[in-house]
């Protein structure tokens, strides 16, 4: 069926996501991060179809994530890791 093929597809796909944006954005790389934040937004989205409090706790999730990933303190790290000049 082309229905469960396609489900098959997005939930490797979302795990690859997740997988290699946390791996990525450990070792320091920039887009780890963006793609960390989108897979969450991808959940948010993916979460209206079901109850309210699972999008509610999605949202919340997708908030915090950003938050501390675009902190200046995580700039910092970003920065350093790529071998950037931090700006004062």
């Amino acid at each position: 069926m082309i229905c469960s093929e396609m489900i098959c597809f997005l939930h490797w796909s979302s795990g690859f996501s997740r997988l290699s944006g946390g791996i990525v954005m450990l070792r320091g790389a920039n887009w780890g991060r963006r793609l960390l934040v989108v897979w969450m937004a991808y959940h948010v989205g993916l979460s209206y179809f079901h109850s309210w409090a699972q999008t509610a706790m999605h949202a919340v999730l997708l908030v915090v994530i950003a938050f501390v990933l675009f902190r200046p303190n995580a700039n910092r790290f970003f920065i350093i890791k790529n071998n950037m000049e931090i700006p004062q």
